[in-house]
């Protein structure tokens, strides 16, 4: 029995031999490294040009955006910023989508160096206000502490206000590939209403591409975005200070026949100082943009209307639309101004209306399916 016990435990132990090689031979075998979200509350330092930086939202406290993405988590800061944290065992790459914030419009521009132990493994364009966000994957495989740095671009840091989306430590063996999630794409060619004052093929980015709709007391500026949209509210007695007896002009209307006529005639500065003339504030008025230093104060916005289409898991609406248009129309041959966003998704088509009338603002869904809304 023991001659052959002995070639059974021989073969048994150059098995495991080789299961061990093996094993050792294909990485793929082992587990990966799960990814982990930074965070700032994770950071051993940090620095910022303006303000306080912050986890989840941008340096003015509003939702974590670049162009039209926006971000569930992240970091807000300011250039010139500084930011360093440890990197956790075992992971190899730093990635996040960068860019200005949303509420800065096309101002503003940055951008992002990477160093790990103190080596750069990465320095990215500079980005400009109003772009997209671009993605950053840095390398750190071996090493114990990351320190990013937020740049002006070069031209001071005014409105440098840099958003990072969905910072991730992440454990690939390869670059991990640039894939946005949250993300509305349009597609095909949406066709302007014939009866449209003005036409848009995409939502707007900035306060003054939206879409104005008002009737002398209120007054609102759409945005059109299709799985976030923004509607800012105005109302004329919004304003910081008091009643100035002395800020009204009483005789403001009777100019008006004549800057509709300069305005008709294409004679637009003419229009627009005649405008300041008389229909600006008498005495001091708003103090020309400084209100907070006269009784009348400064005019401040009513809020926010904002409007998420929810897909099936109640999330923000991520995917692809068609046909996107967004248009401004006179109604029924009236002054009163109504706009219109309309897109398909798949074989849905989807409309949004808004108009001023009846001193209220309307606005009109409709859907070809039933759609999950937050207000």
């Amino acid at each position: 029995m023991r001659e052959q016990f002995v070639p059974c435990l021989g073969t048994l132990s150059t098995m495991l031999r080789s299961l061990v090689a093996f094993v050792l031979a294909a990485p793929w075998l082992l587990a990966q490294v799960p990814d982990r979200p930074l965070h700032l509350r994770d950071a051993t330092h940090s620095s910022c040009g303006y303000g306080t930086a912050h986890d989840d939202r941008s340096i003015d406290g509003l939702p974590l955006a670049v162009g039209e993405v926006t971000a569930d988590r992240g970091i807000g800061t300011h250039a010139p910023a500084e930011l360093t944290l440890p990197v956790p065992p075992n992971q190899r790459w730093f990635t996040c989508w960068f860019g200005i914030a949303a509420e800065r419009g096309t101002n503003g521009s940055i951008a992002l160096r990477v160093l790990a132990d103190e080596r750069e493994v990465l320095a990215s364009p500079i980005v400009r206000g109003g772009a997209a966000p671009i993605w950053i994957a840095a390398p750190v495989a071996g090493c114990t502490t990351l320190r990013l740095v937020v740049t002006d671009g070069g031209d001071g840091n005014g409105a440098d206000h840099a958003n990072l989306l969905w910072p991730m430590w992440r454990g690939h063996e390869v670059a991990p590939e640039a894939r946005l999630p949250g993300m509305v794409t349009l597609a095909g060619k949406g066709k302007a209403p014939a009866d449209s004052l003005l036409f848009a093929d995409q939502p707007a980015r900035q306060f003054v591409e939206a879409f104005p709709l008002g009737n002398g007391r209120l007054g609102a500026a759409w945005f059109g975005g299709v799985a976030q949209d923004r509607i800012v509210l105005n109302e004329i007695s919004m304003w910081s200070g008091s009643v100035d007896p002395n800020a009204d002009r009483q005789d403001a209307s009777q100019n008006l026949p004549r800057i509709r006529a300069l305005l008709a005639k294409g004679d637009y500065q003419a229009a627009e100082a005649l405008v300041n003339a008389t229909f600006t504030c008498a005495g001091q008025g708003s103090g020309h943009g400084n209100g907070k230093d006269v009784p009348f104060g400064c005019y401040q916005t009513l809020g926010d209307l904002r409007i998420t289409w929810l897909d099936a898991e109640h999330k923000p609406f991520a995917g692809e639309v068609r046909d996107y248009a967004r248009s401004l129309q006179l109604r029924d041959g009236s002054l009163t101004a109504s706009a219109e966003v309309a897109w398909s998704h798949g074989t849905q088509h989807h409309s949004r209306h808004a108009w001023i009338a009846d001193d209220a603002l309307h606005v009109q869904l409709q859907s070809d399916s039933p759609m999950d809304l937050d207000v």
